[in-house]
């Protein structure tokens, strides 16, 4: 649900991916975890292309999951 309101193109993905490995029926070996966060490093790098450093900076450091939820919605 939250990966549809990312502007990451491999949200879903990734989202997919972290659902089977912590809800799956067995557990990820330490090579599929390995490249589950080689995939995460990659899609944040992506995301922050064309952006200048004060719009990473402040994508970075967002503290809008500490709004209550009415406000965090807006803007």
């Amino acid at each position: 649900e939250q990966a549809e309101g990312m502007p990451i193109a491999a949200a879903g993905t990734l989202a997919t991916g972290a659902d089977r490995g912590v809800f799956g029926p067995g557990d990820p070996t330490e090579g599929e975890i390995a490249a589950y966060w080689q995939e995460v490093d990659g899609a944040v790098a992506a995301s922050a292309d064309g952006l200048t450093r004060w719009q990473r900076w402040r994508a970075a450091l967002s503290l809008r999951s500490f709004l209550p939820p009415r406000l965090a919605s807006t803007g």
